[in-house]
């Protein structure tokens, strides 16, 4: 399910795209799934909800991949216009 959520949003699908991946991250709470959703999260301009999906995710224990995603979705979040 992550992964399909994941195509879906690099395709630009975001609201499918989320409500799979949270959907994933609910059934197989993992640190991947979680900085995929607060990717998509943030890409839909929610940002809360995305820092909620990104602490979950640190709390994970992310391997390397998944903190490498962790990163990239942290800085993207950090450089996202505030307000």
């Amino acid at each position: 399910m992550d992964t399909l959520g994941y195509s879906l949003m690099k395709s630009g699908q975001l609201p499918e795209a989320v409500s799979l991946m949270r959907r994933s991250a609910r059934s197989q709470p993992t640190a991947m799934a979680y900085a995929h959703l607060a990717e998509g999260q943030l890409l839909s301009g929610r940002k809360d909800e995305a820092l909620g999906s990104l602490e979950r995710a640190k709390a994970l224990r992310p391997d390397a991949e998944a903190q490498e995603q962790i990163d990239m979705v942290t800085k993207s979040l950090d450089a996202a216009p505030r307000g």
